[in-house]
């Protein structure tokens, strides 16, 4: 009897194993893609999640936050509506007002929050407990592997090819604005005001600076 029980558990506690795998590999799909922190204003702004999974994920009561150097965190979106992000599809959340971009965005910030530079923006499931997506910029302490650089207004960072390495500073570049929603629209956003923006260059002159999204 003692072995039988032995055995089953080990049976039980294996196909344990195996659900929180697959739950994990489900959810791992989605990630952050692209953030901008200013353009018109010092408030246009949006994140955009991108869906790089073979199915729809659904993000009901997902949470989005932002965290600041010091370890301070409060909520962009408190709670998602009913939704999901189709396979190889985008989901565009912005600024309620201030968001300045040609194509709609399919959610809004619930808060008066915003992004800011070496801030870390992060994406929670499981009603807002488990961390699905993080990334750094700048200064900040919570990030994956090394920081991605901040955006200048005008300018946002994109992941490289909607792959997630768990390193911020290898996984996006600074690119030209591409908000893409649900419906795979391409938009872009306006310049800011001033003629003088950087020049957008990248470390590497070899490689590619396109957004997944573009």
């Amino acid at each position: 009897m003692s072995t039988f029980n032995h055995n089953h558990f080990f049976a039980y506690s294996i196909s344990i194993f195996i659900g929180l795998l697959f739950a994990m590999s489900v959810h791992a799909q989605v990630v952050i893609n692209e953030i901008q922190l200013a353009g018109q204003t010092s408030k246009d702004e949006f994140a955009e999640l991108y869906n790089n999974g073979d199915s729809a994920t659904d993000v009901t009561g997902w949470r989005l936050t932002k965290k600041t150097a010091a370890g301070n965190e409060a909520n962009l979106v408190t709670t998602f509506p009913s939704m999901s992000i189709a396979a190889h599809g985008f989901l565009l959340i912005a600024h309620p007002t201030d968001y300045k971009g040609s194509v709609l965005s399919d959610l809004v910030y619930s808060t008066s929050n915003t992004i800011a530079d070496d801030n870390t923006i992060i994406l929670y499931r499981d009603a807002g407990d488990t961390v699905v997506d993080r990334v750094g910029l700048g200064k900040a302490t919570d990030r994956e592997g090394s920081t991605a650089v901040n955006p200048d207004p005008g300018q946002s960072v994109s992941r490289r090819d909607g792959t997630d390495t768990n390193d911020n500073s290898r996984d996006f570049s600074v690119v030209v604005p591409s908000p893409t929603n649900r419906s795979g629209s391409i938009g872009s956003t306006p310049p800011p005001p001033s003629s003088s923006l950087p020049q957008i260059t990248n470390s590497n002159p070899n490689e590619s600076t396109q957004s997944t999204s573009s």
